[in-house]
């Protein structure tokens, strides 16, 4: 996949993030014709069209292309009603050559589509009686308004993208006082590691999980060869740590784009090291086979290094750039662009 690959299915990917579907459309059709063997790209327009029909015709051209796309399947078969969709029949269904967003299919409109806007208009409606009436009463009562927290007090968040799965409960805002912040700050001096020492220990007040930092260091097995593996083995090489869950999504649509970067980048150095958190390792090998990735795959079984590492939710990035300290800290579906960028520094 080329850099303008990537970038044009970034921008169909924030259109659609950002409600623009009729956009997002335009671009992957003009994509389409000029790419009409992109299974990313006929993926993404399964999401933009609306129409049922529509984002059949999308996936049965992806197993044209390539049969062996379970996930796809087992989509056609929820939206078909079908248990078994033989790859005989999405053959000869998508060689009539039917255009998935031609003209002709659009104009079968499903009259759900409605129901979501009513839903959102009607949220947003209660939204604002409550808050209106909760200020009328509170200035009624003399109660004073509290204060928002400062962003400075919230965890980084570098990153847009598709929300991400998240595994634990947003913390509920009291009054209660916020504690003195104990963590050690960052150093003002620039530390010189040895290069050559891969496993010299870095001194603690080095070590976070901001931009600028060294990462925690780890030792997790590969679940396919099953040597141990860590972060320090790699010092000096661009390394992008990429924390996962085998249920999740938007990591199914993610790492495999991942893996075309890593493919195109790894004579350069670049390394990814898939970690697959509350995973075991027969699991975690599943999921690295079913999404085609070369790269080593860990399993985090008691989650010990995604707590170190202060994983919120999925997928959740890491990039750690040749001086061993962290370049970027991606929640979310990963910025393309913010990655190539980095990995295109001297």
């Amino acid at each position: 996949m080329t850099q303008s690959t990537i970038e044009v299915l970034s921008q169909a990917k924030e259109l659609l993030r950002a409600g623009q579907k009729q956009e997002a459309r335009n671009l992957l059709d003009k994509y389409l014709k000029q790419n009409p063997q992109s299974e990313q790209g006929w993926w993404i327009m399964s999401f933009a069209v609306d129409n049922p029909d529509q984002q059949i015709q999308c996936l049965k051209k992806i197993l044209q292309i390539n049969p062996d796309r379970e996930k796809v399947r087992k989509k056609l078969e929820e939206l078909t009603g079908e248990k078994q969709f033989a790859k005989q029949a999405v053959g000869q269904a998508s060689s009539k050559g039917n255009d998935p967003h031609s003209p002709s299919k659009s104009k079968k409109t499903s009259p759900l589509r409605w129901i979501a806007p009513l839903l959102v208009f009607g949220i947003i409606i209660i939204s604002l009686a409550l808050y209106f009436g909760y200020r009328y009463y509170s200035d009624s009562r003399g109660y004073t308004q509290p204060q928002a927290i400062s962003p400075q007090s919230s965890p980084t968040n570098q990153s847009a993208g598709l929300p991400p799965t998240w595994t634990k409960e947003a913390p509920t805002l009291t009054q209660t006082p916020l504690p003195t912040s104990t963590e050690t700050p960052t150093p003002t001096g620039t530390p010189t590691p040895d290069p050559n020492a891969t496993r010299t220990p870095v001194p603690g007040s080095w070590v976070g999980t901001r931009a600028g930092m060294y990462p925690p260091d780890f030792i997790l097995k590969d679940v396919v060869t099953e040597e141990e593996i860590s972060i320090r083995d790699y010092t000096g090489q661009p390394v992008l740590i990429a924390f996962f869950a085998s249920w999740c999504p938007y990591c199914k649509s993610d790492l495999p784009e991942v893996q075309e970067v890593y493919e195109e980048y790894r004579s350069q150095g670049f390394i990814v090291l898939g970690i697959g958190v509350g995973e075991s390792e027969s699991s975690a090998r599943n999921f690295r086979s079913a999404q085609g990735l070369s790269f080593p795959i860990m399993a985090d079984a008691n989650r010990k290094v995604s707590d170190d590492y202060l994983i919120s939710g999925f997928p959740f990035y890491y990039y750690i750039g040749k001086n061993g300290k962290i370049g970027f800290v991606n929640r979310g579906t990963i910025r393309m662009d913010n990655l190539l960028f980095q990995l295109k520094r001297p």
